[in-house]
């Protein structure tokens, strides 16, 4: 059974309801993205850094898989990435901005779990 609209994008949150898909998914490019980042790290050892560049999930999300694989693609390519993580209201990230006063910000979000959130048009 789908919960009604308004409840999905807690109840994965409360760890109540879940995508099986998704949390497979996310776990498995965790494990990946543990492999990769020491060996991309040691390719990138000398050069310039560039950036900083701020991402973050918004609040609300229950992964962070796009964010991640472009951080790492990013860290590959000499950025300095502000990784704030998962689940950050736009009020820290707003926060987060004003410290670091990064040319780029990344925010991510899966929208069937975010979009309840938004007003209507």
């Amino acid at each position: 059974m789908i919960p009604p609209s308004s409840a999905r994008g807690s109840l994965p949150a409360a760890r109540k309801y879940f995508l099986p898909q998704l949390i497979a998914s996310a776990e498995t490019m965790q494990k990946a993205m543990e492999h990769l980042e020491p060996r991309l790290r040691d390719a990138r050892a000398g050069r310039k850094r560039k950036g900083p560049i701020l991402l973050a999930t918004v609040q609300g999300d229950i992964h962070d898989i796009g964010k991640n694989i472009v951080a790492l693609m990013l860290r590959n390519h000499g950025f300095q990435v502000v990784d704030l993580g998962r689940t950050w209201p736009g009020e820290g990230i707003a926060r987060a901005i004003r410290r670091h006063k990064p040319p780029v910000v990344g925010s991510h979000a899966l929208m069937t779990t975010t979009m309840v959130r938004m007003p209507g048009q």
